[in-house]
């Protein structure tokens, strides 16, 4: 009977190691599991680029931001890096602008956001013409993991639904089929002691990417934690009071890596 006891006793003894080993060797592999789900999870966004002309794109290396910026700075930028919570260290000035980023690097976050970026839009008739854009650019370890872009285009020159929203939108779909919010309101400006009324018609898209993300699957979001998301609109603001202002349309595009997705270092 000693002896039975004694063959059962070694039995579990080796069950509970062999289940330890185990465990260990999947905490040891932890890390790069983590870097295939990062992987994997940056390949939802589709390596999508909201500014053709500019190789940004959730994933990329954040070396294609600063020599697009470099050409096509028309003003300063603001830098902020650190660890942890973000404090402002630095302008970033026109004229020494490569001399500056050289100093920012290496941090491991850095945030970006310039006034005054140069871009070529297509117009109405398809001919490009340069607006400024202001752009926000989130870091870590030299990969693009948020972005943001905005931009102001008269609809005289770019038309109602600009060139470049037909883009976004075409990539949203490859998401979801949903219709945009539509919100409509009025405010009033003053300027110069002239008080003026300007209609606004917002319309916005938002979608949050999941692990496994089908178009238009209705269980993903209980089944799977966001990743991220995708947002863009457009703001059509008119002059009431002025026959002969067909208005001015403002754009923002946004994309983010949720940090429960980002690796350890971010």
């Amino acid at each position: 009977m000693k002896k039975i006891l004694i063959i059962i006793a070694l039995s579990l003894i080796i069950v509970f190691l062999g289940i330890s080993i185990n465990s260990s060797i999947r905490d040891k592999g932890s890390d790069k599991i983590v870097k295939v789900t990062d992987n994997s999870v940056i390949m939802l966004f589709k390596y999508f680029k909201p500014l053709p002309e500019l190789n940004m794109f959730i994933g990329s290396s954040v070396t294609d931001t600063y020599k697009y910026l470099t050409k096509n700075l028309s003003r300063d930028c603001s830098v902020l890096y650190g660890e942890e919570a973000m404090d402002i260290r630095g302008k970033i000035k026109v004229e020494t602008f490569e001399d500056d980023i050289s100093n920012y690097i290496n941090e491991k976050n850095i945030q970006v956001l310039c006034n005054g970026v140069k871009y070529e839009f297509l117009d109405k008739q398809g001919n490009p013409k340069k607006e400024d854009i202001t752009l926000m650019i989130n870091v870590c370890n030299y990969v693009v993991l948020d972005y943001y872009i905005f931009t102001k285009l008269d609809i005289n020159t770019f038309g109602k639904n600009p060139k470049i929203l037909n883009q976004w939108f075409k990539y949203y779909n490859n998401y979801s089929s949903e219709q945009p919010i539509i919100e409509k309101s009025e405010i009033e400006e003053e300027f110069l002691g002239i008080k003026d009324t300007y209609e606004l018609v917002r319309k916005y898209w938002y979608h949050e990417l999941s692990s496994g993300n089908k178009k238009d699957n209705k269980e993903i979001k209980s089944r799977w934690p966001a990743y991220g998301n995708i947002f863009f609109e457009i703001i059509t603001k008119k002059n009431t009071n002025d026959i002969d202002d067909k208005g001015t349309n403002i754009l923002k595009f946004r994309s983010y890596l949720s940090h429960r997705a980002r690796g350890e270092t971010c």
